[in-house]
């Protein structure tokens, strides 16, 4: 089970699932998007520090459809962080609206814009914090508040009861279970990748979007995006040098609509593409550098991949380098 200095880290997503949100009153836009910081429970020796990322190992943002026309332009922000009761839960530039028991100890602000925070520190060292961002003034005739406060109940029930761990949750696509980008990328094929041990210190965003699409040998075509990103442990704490390995995988309807992807490998506009010379899955896989940054594209059935790389620029000795990773991915994906 994933750990953060020792703490036992909660999966936010574990904590509140969609259709959880909707059976309260808010419609969620679909696909939800899902953000996690975590610790791979498999790297050993993780990192002891996070930075640049605030205090939040597991984060869970969900859109939901607004005042202009559906567009998900209000989300709920879910998170389970290590809490050290030493140090201070107050909001900056927020003022207490209210302070009661729910749980152990709860602490309820309001900030500048108006948004809705329920901090909760739990003995365990765990600390949820849910917020209601842009929250319309009611829904289905019930002021957003007594609507957030079901959510935060909600919440908190879904943590006593044991409802946890960063594999618990996986959100169902419309095309149904489809690969996750974090299943696929694995600390083996970072370290073949780097020739770096994996720090264990992992980004993950499920999906990052659904995208419409016009081809002209498919057709009008969906896909949903995801994307999973993973960092050596001498640049967990350097900002200016992300040194991490991204993995974006696309999930389409169906294997001949997936053909698109081999169109991301056709020369044109500002990226440059350099054709691999190997098969790699189904049809064609290359090296694309758009401004100075290389990445390679390759399928495999109705998924299609992009690993970008931290290893250089020379689109040549980038082919030589992570054709030997994609290959170690499609080989995983198998099992």
């Amino acid at each position: 089970m994933p750990t953060y200095e020792g703490q036992h880290i909660v999966d936010a997503c574990a904590l509140l699932q969609p259709g959880q949100v909707e059976q309260l009153g808010i419609p969620v836009s679909h696909p939800a998007d899902i953000y996690h910081f975590y610790i791979d429970p498999e790297i050993a020796d993780g990192p002891r520090a996070v930075h640049g990322t605030g205090d939040a190992p597991s984060s869970c943002n969900f859109f939901v459809h607004g005042r202009e026309g559906g567009t998900p332009n209000i989300s709920l922000d879910f998170l389970a962080v290590p809490f050290n009761k030493q140090t201070s839960v107050e909001v900056y530039g927020s003022r207490p609206e209210e302070k009661r028991t729910l749980g152990e100890f709860f602490i309820y602000t309001q900030d500048v814009d108006e948004d809705l925070i329920a901090k909760i520190p739990f003995s365990n060292g765990t600390m949820i914090e849910v917020r209601g961002s842009d929250l319309l003034d009611e829904y289905n005739g019930r002021p957003k508040r007594q609507v957030f406060d079901e959510i935060v109940n909600t919440a908190i029930s879904n943590f006593n009861a044991g409802r946890s761990g960063v594999q618990e949750f996986r959100y169902k696509q419309p095309y149904g279970e489809v690969e996750g980008a974090c299943d696929l990328f694995s600390g083996k094929a970072f370290e073949l990748a780097t020739g770096q041990r994996d720090s264990g210190w992992v980004e993950e965003k499920v999906p990052a979007y659904e995208q419409q699409v016009l081809n002209s040998s498919v057709g009008r075509y969906t896909y949903v995006e995801q994307s999973f990103l993973r960092r050596s442990p001498q640049n967990i704490d350097d900002p200016y040098n992300q040194g991490s390995e991204e993995l974006k995988v696309r999930t389409y309807e169906n294997e001949r609509i997936a053909g698109a992807h081999s169109d991301l490998c056709t020369p044109g506009g500002a990226s440059q593409v350099y054709e691999t010379g190997v098969q790699i899955g189904d049809g064609r896989s290359c090296i694309s550098v758009y401004d100075g940054s290389p990445s390679i594209y390759f399928r495999s059935g109705r998924t299609g991949f992009e690993l970008y790389g931290s290893q250089g620029t020379d689109p040549m000795a980038f082919r030589d380098r992570y054709v030997p990773v994609a290959q170690q991915l499609l080989q995983d994906m198998q099992r």
